[in-house]
């Protein structure tokens, strides 16, 4: 019962964050476990946040709309690469995206770069696929929203793997089945 009021909370958070940036003409897209969700049209399993891409030239733009919409920043946590807000105990995790000179699609600093101890001017930019922001909208219950395309939700578990220190989980492996599954069937 408590994971399904929780799912029920991040759910109503997901569809008040999308209309708050699409009321603002920010662009977002859903991604991690809530974009597999969303892709797969069903609530697979319970989910400890909620991950949103943004620009990271509307960096500042989300962060003051946030904070007037009453979400709060964890300060320690903003990196080059991601801001991270909370909301009736939730966490959204908000990575910021550039496209470079050459129109590839990067994170600044990388996403891990914070968990490394690095400094974002010692990370590399890490690089996305770049037509992972052009598939359709994901739908759940009678919530639609932008989501990374599938294929880039598999891109970013397998490059997760790859880190140092972070072995596949159970619920990254248990993802990657459903969404392969998915995506061959189509």
């Amino acid at each position: 019962m408590q994971s399904e009021l929780r799912a029920q909370r991040q759910l109503r958070l997901i569809q008040e964050l999308v209309e708050l940036l699409q009321a603002a003409s920010i662009r977002c897209w859903l991604r991690g476990g809530w974009a597999h969700d969303f892709f797969l049209g069903e609530v697979t399993r319970v989910h400890d946040d909620i991950d949103l891409f943004v620009w990271a030239s509307d960096s500042d733009a989300v962060g003051q709309m946030l904070a007037r919409s009453g979400f709060t920043e964890r300060n320690g946590l903003r990196s080059a690469g991601q801001r991270v807000f909370r909301m009736e105990g939730e966490e959204i995790h908000v990575a910021l995206l550039e496209r470079t000179a050459d129109g590839r699609l990067v994170t600044p600093a990388g996403r891990w770069a914070a968990r490394l101890g690095l400094e974002p001017s010692d990370a590399a930019p890490e690089e996305w696929p770049t037509e992972m922001l052009d598939g359709p909208p994901g739908r759940l219950v009678n919530i639609t929203v932008p989501i990374v395309t599938p294929a880039a939700q598999v891109h970013a578990i397998e490059s997760a793997a790859r880190m140092p220190g972070h072995p596949l989980s159970e619920k990254h492996r248990k993802d990657l089945i459903r969404l392969r599954e998915r995506l061959s069937a189509t």
